[in-house]
Order: C-alpha cells, then sequence, then structure tokens
C-alpha cells in the first residue's frame, strides 16, 4: 500500500498552455511535476471531450511527459465533465488538487483537503468563492513547488 500523500492536477491551462499554439508547458511545470512525483503519488485528472482526448494522449506522448515527469500513464484519467472529477479524486483518495478553474475545486469541497488554483479567471473566482473560501490561490508553479515541497 503506497503511503505517499496524493495530488491530483488538472492538464489544459494548468500544466499545458492549451491557448499557445506551441502548446507549450507553463514555466517550471514538468520540472516541478518531476519533483513531486519523488514525494506524492501523483495523478492528473483532466476534463476533456474526445477530441480533446486525443490531442492530450498525443501532447504527453511528444512532451515524453512520463518519461521526464516520471508519473506513470496509468495515473491519467479523463473525464467528460467538471464536476466528474471530484469523485475521481475521492475514489483515489486524493488530498491536494491543482487546477485552473473555481467551479472544478468547488466540486471537491469536502473530498478534497488542499485544492489550489493556479490562475484562474476573476469572473469564476467570484461566481464560486462561496465554496472556495479555503482554496488557495497561486500563479505559478514555483509558488506550488514552495507550497508542496
Amino acid at each position: 500500500m503506497d503511503a505517499k500523500p496524493k495530488i491530483g492536477i488538472d492538464l489544459g491551462m494548468t500544466i499545458v498552455n492549451t491557448r499557445d499554439e506551441t502548446r507549450s508547458a507553463f514555466p517550471d511545470a514538468l520540472r516541478v511535476i518531476k519533483r513531486l512525483v519523488e514525494h506524492y503519488t501523483v495523478f492528473i485528472v483532466s476534463r476533456v471531450n474526445q477530441e480533446q482526448m486525443v490531442r492530450a494522449k498525443a501532447w504527453l506522448q511528444r512532451m515524453k511527459f512520463h518519461d521526464e515527469t516520471g508519473l506513470p500513464a496509468e495515473n491519467v484519467f479523463f473525464c467528460a465533465e467538471r464536476h466528474e472529477k471530484a469523485p475521481i479524486c475521492q475514489r483515489l483518495g486524493i488530498t491536494a488538487f491543482v487546477d485552473d478553474r473555481p467551479e472544478v475545486l468547488s466540486h471537491m469541497q469536502g473530498i478534497v483537503p488542499l485544492r489550489i488554483l493556479i490562475g484562474g479567471d476573476e469572473e469564476d473566482v467570484l461566481k464560486h468563492q462561496e465554496k472556495n473560501l479555503d482554496v488557495i490561490r497561486v500563479e505559478t508553479w514555483g509558488e506550488i513547488e514552495k507550497l508542496l515541497l
């Protein structure tokens, strides 16, 4: 039985900049994830449609993500709706989750003890603030590194 704490991380706009045509990883994301994998059991839990899933898997392969970070391919989970991330986290026993969407984190209230918002749209933050009062907000992967390592 793995006794390491478990961290979940979103993929789009959390690890990979999907608004950038090059689809590059955000600065320090891969380096920090590699460090997290040394101390935690790390999962990717991402909401995608079928087309996005194909692109996400291709991106992971193209970036040699699993080799670069040490995160096992079987630790990647996809779902169709944002609210479906919460039951996946509950089933996996995830104790911390990083996402760029306040809505996703609001669904995890009472399920995931440490919820971290990276970036996030201000309108979205205000819309979901009632269920996200204890969410920690960061802007960079360097801040996540300081927080979790």
